[in-house]
């Protein structure tokens, strides 16, 4: 999914940003292709316990009205 959204943005993963509220779909597939994360913690995810320090974002943002502060 990311590899085809990444294609029809004509977008490296790099030059990428993910924002997503899951760390097993979200975070952790865009930050093996190299891509930035932001979590934002809410709904379910908010109570996501960490395996190791590869699952963890780059930021993280309580509610979306944060993302502006990290972008």
């Amino acid at each position: 999914m990311f590899e085809i959204a990444l294609e029809r943005a004509n977008c490296s993963a790099d030059q990428a940003v993910m924002v997503g509220d899951r760390i097993d779909y979200d975070i952790v597939p865009a930050k093996n292709m190299g891509m930035k994360t932001i979590w934002v913690k809410q709904g379910m995810g908010q109570y996501w316990i960490f395996s190791d320090e590869s699952e963890r974002p780059d930021y993280e943002v309580d509610s979306l009205s944060e993302l502006l502060e990290v972008l």
